[in-house]
């Protein structure tokens, strides 16, 4: 996987940077996060926040509805301009589940609820359809 000069991860330097990490020096990539905040004890006990998409040098601190997440300098200029919401400052180790929503990716449904919901809806139509 290539990566935009400037965006990979400080720690390893082969995959794109995510997260921001001001304790460690900067961007890293979800496997480094992780593997850094559970190899040391109290690591996981400070603040990281997802990467500014701008300068990819700062914690973002707004997400703007187009989805970029942005840090306060590079958000200046469109904070009043258009709709955002604040990002999230996380600490520890999330789940996979809970860093897709940190990051502000949609997860997809589970299975067993989607073919649940689709047979109910089969049966029911089913039984209206003999009802009529």
């Amino acid at each position: 996987m290539e990566n935009e000069v400037g965006c990979e991860c400080q720690l390893c330097g082969g995959r794109r940077g995510v997260v921001f990490c001001g304790a460690h020096g900067g961007r890293l990539c979800l496997q480094c996060d992780r593997a850094l905040h559970q190899a040391h004890g109290g690591a996981g006990d400070h603040p990281r926040a997802p990467l500014c998409d701008s300068c990819n040098a700062a914690a973002a601190e707004l997400r703007l509805n187009d989805g970029a997440t942005l840090c306060g300098p590079c958000a200046y200029p469109y904070a009043y301009a258009y709709p955002y919401t604040y990002t999230y400052v996380y600490t520890g180790c999330p789940t996979p589940l809970e860093m897709m929503r940190l990051l502000h990716a949609a997860p997809p449904p589970p299975f067993t609820t989607t073919r649940r919901r689709r047979r109910r809806a089969t049966s029911n139509s089913l039984i209206c359809d003999c009802d009529s």
